[in-house]
């Protein structure tokens, strides 16, 4: 550390200077020349490592090199951003991974708080997710119990019935529909499905099909068709239409 010059008077060396310098309590506070020097060199160190502040004119240039003096990368890439372990059932938006290296990027965030930002965001959105997948197991469990409230001992067979006419007129693409959208043992779907196979036994037990086919209803109930005899509203409605 260099020595200072804590008595007032100027010291020896401080005769070399110009006429207007003698005087400079700056200059003339370092006991020798050489601590001066050491003064200099040790100044001159800390402002090479330091950094300008952006004014209110800074161009696009100035903006980059300040961020990168800050310690951002280069590029978007230069951020290390591993794929974060996921829950089963969250799948992981590498192209929303992208987008966030650009935001992160653009906002000039050094390489530590970026990742930092990026791990923190994971953490709340697994957060959010395992805590929507609790509500919607719940809610299912509910109607599940109330479903089975309404059916008793029937539920099982119920619902069984009621999926096999859901994928027999509905087909693979409906099968597969079911599956991946996690709606195959949805209560309210299934008590849908049910109710139509309800009204399809219906139908087959007032149609009969070599009567269909020849035209032949028999007579019988003013020529009502089996629709007509099971929606009886429908038909009147349309007599008044």
């Amino acid at each position: 550390m260099a020595d200072v010059n804590n008595g007032g008077t100027p010291p020896a060396w401080a005769a070399q200077l110009p006429d207007d310098l003698k005087g400079n309590e700056t200059l003339t506070q370092y006991e020798t020349i050489g601590d001066l020097g050491k003064s200099f060199i040790d100044l001159h160190g800390r402002t090479a490592n330091s950094v300008q502040l952006l004014g209110d004119k800074a161009t696009d240039e100035d903006r980059a090199t300040f961020y990168n003096r800050l310690g951002r990368p280069e590029t978007p890439d230069g951020y290390a951003l591993p794929e974060p372990q996921l829950p089963e059932g969250m799948p992981y938006d590498k192209e929303g991974e992208q987008k966030f290296r650009k935001v992160i990027h653009d906002l000039g965030l050094s390489k530590a708080a970026g990742e930092k930002l990026f791990s923190t965001y994971n953490e709340e959105a697994v957060k959010v997710f395992e805590d929507l997948q609790t509500k919607r197991k719940t809610y299912h469990d509910d109607q599940v119990k109330a479903l089975q409230g309404k059916w008793g001992n029937d539920y099982s067979k119920n619902a069984e019935n009621a999926m096999a006419i859901a994928l027999e007129h509905g087909g693979e693409d409906f099968a597969k529909f079911l599956e991946t959208s996690g709606l195959g043992d949805n209560p309210r779907l299934v008590e849908f499905c049910f109710k139509i196979s309800s009204e399809i036994e219906k139908l087959k037990g007032f149609i009969d099909e070599d009567k269909l086919l020849t035209g032949d209803r028999g007579g019988g109930a003013e020529d009502e068709s089996p629709a007509d005899q099971i929606f009886p509203e429908m038909k009147a409605a349309n007599k008044g239409g």
